[in-house]
C-alpha cells in the first residue's frame, strides 16, 4: 500500500522533474516485482513448498533495493528544498513510507539539518519581533502593522503570524519521533 502511493507523488524544485520520474520508475519496478511474485507457478500458502523461501528472499531483496533508491530520492529532494516548510512538505508527501527502516536511517541524518534551520528561523523571528516592537513603541510609520488595521488589532495579528511561523514547524519536528526529540539540539531549541 505504501509503495502504491508513490505513483501519485510529484515533487517540485530544481530537481523535481528528475526526482518525480525516478519515483514513478521505482513505483513501476515495485509493481513488476509484485506481479512476478504473484505469478509464481505454485501455491505460496503451501508450507511444504521449499522454493518459496528462495523466491521470497529474491522479492525481499528487490524491495530493499527499491527502498534504498527511494531513500536516495527523498534525501536529494530534502537537500533541494531551501525552506524548512518545503522540507516538511516533502516529508508529508512520503507519509507512511518514511517509517520503513532503510528510509528512516537516511532521514535521521537530516534531522540535525532540520533542527539547525529551525533554530536559525527562531532567531530570525526573535530579531523581527524585537525590531518591530521597537518600531511599534515609537509609533514609527515603518512599523510592521498591516495597513488599515487599528493599532491593537494590527499588533495582535502581526504577533500571531510570527507565532504561527515558529509553532507550525515545531509541531512537525515534534512529530518526527524519538530520534529527533532526544538530541541535544532539540533540547536547546
Amino acid at each position: 500500500m505504501q509503495f502504491n502511493k508513490l505513483e501519485r507523488i510529484e515533487l517540485g524544485g530544481t530537481k523535481g522533474k528528475i526526482l518525480t520520474e525516478t519515483i514513478k520508475q521505482i513505483s513501476e519496478e515495485f509493481r513488476k516485482a509484485v506481479e512476478s511474485f504473484r505469478a509464481l507457478p505454485y501455491d505460496t500458502m503451501d508450507i511444504n513448498q521449499k522454493k518459496f523461501d528462495e523466491d521470497f528472499l529474491v522479492f525481499r531483496g528487490k524491495i530493499k533495493e527499491l527502498e534504498r533508491r527511494l531513500a536516495s530520492v527523498v534525501t536529494q529532494g530534502f537537500d533541494d528544498n531551501d525552506t524548512i516548510l518545503g522540507k516538511f512538505k516533502l516529508l508529508d508527501c512520503f507519509e507512511g513510507i518514511l517509517n520503513r527502516p532503510i528510509i528512516q536511517d537516511e532521514l535521521e541524518k537530516k534531522h540535525a539539518v532540520l533542527l539547525d534551520m529551525y533554530k536559525q528561523d527562531l532567531k530570525c523571528v526573535q530579531t523581527i519581533f524585537l525590531e518591530g516592537k521597537t518600531l511599534i513603541d515609537r509609533n514609527d510609520e515603518r512599523s510592521p502593522i498591516y495597513n488599515n488595521y487599528p493599532p491593537v488589532a494590527g499588533t495582535l495579528t502581526w504577533c500571531r503570524t510570527l507565532k504561527s511561523r515558529i509553532s507550525e514547524p515545531f509541531k512537525k519536528i515534534d512529530n518526527l519521533g524519538k530520534g529527533i526529540t532526544e538530541r541535544e539540539e532539540y533540547k536547546d531549541v
